[in-house]
């Protein structure tokens, strides 16, 4: 067979499987597109819009990774797929695959970076924590030690030459992005395998361990929380757990506070009004000394049936005046009113205390899917590679079309994770949620005909 007609042939056999892998074509260009728009939001979400703390600086850098898979190994994995037997480039293959290698490794670094930082807060609550600076260190030194991790990869993978049969028991050379299938390097591509497989066990033992004994830690909390609150039902009526009952009761005590308040207030006024009209008849008294004597003033002190007590006097006498009794019970009123102080404060404190609590149950549920999440979609990647590294030949051509198609999926498994993550934020958060509303509604919205229009006019 001559060049002119083995190259035809092999034109021929890649644009025939790239028909077939069309389904495969679509599943790539949607994760594409939804991880880009998804993590894209994330980003600007946890890292304007909300007070940046050590567990959303995490989530902005794996969205960041996340978002470096959408834009640069996505597509170049489509170009991988759409040139099956023809793939150009070795820079392109080597800083895909180097790219990808980086990405992953990072990833799982800050993962257990996030539970380490979950377990400290909710299991050692009272010792020294993560700071936002240290997060950032964190960061910084995971992407390190992944690039350190996967720098072999440049070595290991390049455009290969392999043989692909065809009709009529020939074989024709193809170029594929693989692993290279040199012997001497067989030895330290089967160790790299290993490592990475190792590393990924040792992860999620890791993360498995921490989000056990921090479900343990949350579980004892919230028992050891109702049975508090269970003892204090008959003095507080707030044993019960639930936000909309505490917000209630805070609101049932605002009201009370506000009514004795207003009571207290309109009793001072009246004691004000009816001080300052018995000052001004004593000053009348004190300047008309001709018409009043000592006896005279003394009756009218009698008939005023007037007892004055001062506004910061602590005693609880009362005013009586011209046989009307304004009474002023300023130790029971202040008391009161300390009382329903005191209790809004007591409630608004376990409402403050229900939403934390809720805050950090709802960012470690968050966390802990998305190590589940990074578990599951890794797990078929490590296994199809390490069987593609062991294996000494061609591994597609034992495969039929169908099983070609799956594995092409499979081995990209790992983008899951990239495409997941941001609705696993957006699921949980409910401003997330929002911002994400007021966003695509902002895009979608349509302007009437008549607003148009005079916009346009004013321009």
């Amino acid at each position: 067979m001559n060049n002119s007609s083995a190259t035809d042939l092999l034109q021929r056999m890649n644009d025939e499987i790239s028909i077939m892998l069309i389904p495969v074509f679509v599943y790539m260009g949607v994760m594409m597109l939804t991880g880009f728009v998804g993590n894209a939001l994330v980003c600007y979400f946890y890292g304007y819009k909300t007070k940046t703390n050590p567990t959303t600086c995490f989530i902005v850098v794996l969205a960041v990774f996340d978002l470096m898979s959408c834009i640069i190994s996505m597509p170049m994995e489509i170009v991988d797929i759409r040139f099956f037997y023809l793939f150009p480039d070795v820079t392109a293959c080597k800083v895909l695959r180097t790219m990808t290698f980086v990405c992953t490794i990072s990833s799982g670094i800050i993962l257990i970076a996030i539970a380490t930082e979950r377990y400290r807060k909710i299991c050692l609550p009272f010792k020294k924590q993560i700071t936002v600076l240290q997060a950032k260190f964190i960061c910084v030194i995971s992407t390190l030690i992944a690039i350190v991790i996967s720098w072999p990869s440049i070595v290991f993978y390049s455009v290969v030459p392999v043989d692909v049969p065809v009709p009529g028991s020939e074989t024709i050379q193809a170029y594929d992005c693989t692993t290279v299938k040199v012997e001497s390097l067989r030895m330290y591509l089967l160790a790299f395998s290993g490592i990475q497989f190792l590393l990924f066990i040792i992860s999620c033992i890791a993360l498995i361990v921490l989000y056990v004994l921090i479900y343990k830690q949350l579980i004892r909390v919230k028992k050891n929380k109702n049975r508090f609150m269970s003892r204090n039902d008959d003095s507080t009526s707030l044993s019960t757990p639930s936000t909309t009952i505490l917000e209630r009761n805070v609101l049932e005590m605002e009201q009370y506070t506000i009514k004795e308040a207003t009571q207290v207030q309109t009793k001072n006024d009246k004691m004000k009004r009816e001080t300052s009209r018995l000052n001004a008849a004593y000053t009348h008294v004190d300047q008309d000394k001709s018409g009043y004597n000592e006896e005279n003033k003394k009756l009218f002190e009698s008939e005023g049936k007037a007892s004055i007590v001062s506004p910061h006097e602590e005693n609880c006498d009362a005013i009586e005046i011209s046989g009307e009794a304004v009474e002023r019970r300023s130790c029971n009123t202040s008391s009161s009113f300390r009382k329903a102080l005191n209790n809004t404060r007591i409630v608004s404190h376990l409402v403050q205390r229900k939403s934390k609590d809720t805050n950090s149950d709802k960012y470690t549920t968050i966390m802990l899917l998305i190590t589940v999440v990074f578990i599951v979609s890794f797990l078929p990647y490590l296994c199809l590679s390490m069987w593609q590294n062991f294996s000494k030949d061609y591994l597609v051509n034992r495969m039929s079309d169908l099983q070609i198609m799956f594995f092409s999926i499979g081995i990209r498994s790992y983008f899951l994770n990239s495409v997941l993550n941001p609705f696993i934020y957006g699921f949980f958060n409910l401003k997330f949620r929002k911002f994400i509303a007021s966003v695509f509604l902002g895009c979608f919205r349509v302007t009437p005909k008549g607003e148009s229009t005079s916009q346009s006019r004013k321009t």
